[in-house]
């Protein structure tokens, strides 16, 4: 079985998606941004897709998806959290012939 996420994990993983704190504590992600939750138990999986605000209390993860879907979780069952939707860092190249 995976190793379960700790809460300092998850906030990385917050942080990593550049997510803003909302009011009671939870999380807003930027526009365009999602996150998914990979979690299980007894062997038992669970993906929850498009999530666009979580909350943590205590050790349950309470997630919203961008369909209005309100899922909530134990933290020690969350094993992963991935990102999509960031925008892409600015280039350091510019465009164009060089010289």
């Amino acid at each position: 079985m995976p190793a379960a996420m700790t809460k300092e994990t998850f906030d990385l993983a917050l942080q990593t998606a550049q997510a803003e704190r909302a009011e009671g504590g939870g999380a807003v992600l930027p526009a365009g941004c999602t996150i998914t939750l990979h979690a299980a138990h007894d062997g038992v999986s669970l993906v929850v897709g498009r999530v666009t605000a979580v909350a943590l209390d205590g050790d349950t993860v309470k997630a919203q998806t961008g369909k209005g879907e309100s899922v909530v979780l134990s933290l020690g069952d969350v094993f992963a959290v991935s990102v999509a939707g960031l925008p892409s860092p600015p280039s350091a190249r510019k465009a164009g012939f060089l010289g």
